[in-house]
């Protein structure tokens, strides 16, 4: 699970689960995106984004768009169905969830270099798979 997750701290508090691993990766690679055949993006948007990633709205959105307004999202699929739906005028979203919902990015990508948690079940000293 990506550390940015909203809850991750979630999984670290539960007493049935055990921190097992963690890793670095990239992410899939992130953009701004639009529904194809939309028309015209208006000058200020708004733009559909999960909270974590809203930083980079800037370094990706083109110059054009002086200002622009962030409708906070629970994922970069929400984000770019929001975008989709037209609840949103842009997404800040991943290249899956572009193919997946036939957006296309009008701004260039970048992936994030994330810390990865990998969780598993705790198991008790007498071996039941209960947590203590």
């Amino acid at each position: 699970m990506a550390n940015a997750y909203r809850s991750v701290s979630k999984f670290y508090m539960d007493a049935e689960l055990t921190l097992a691993g963690v890793f670095v990766m990239d992410t899939p690679p992130y953009g701004i995106a639009v529904r194809r055949g939309s028309g015209p993006v208006p000058d200020s948007p708004t733009i559909a984004s999960h909270p974590a990633p809203v930083p980079i709205i800037t370094q990706l959105l083109p110059q054009r768009h002086a200002t622009h307004k962030v409708l906070h999202s629970t994922s970069t699929s929400a984000a770019a169905i929001a975008a989709v739906d037209g609840t949103a005028d842009l997404a800040l979203t991943t290249l899956p969830s572009v193919r997946q919902y036939g957006l296309e990015f009008i701004s260039g990508t970048r992936p994030i270099r994330m810390v990865w948690s990998v969780f598993g079940r705790a198991t008790s000293a007498d071996g039941s798979g209960r947590a203590a």
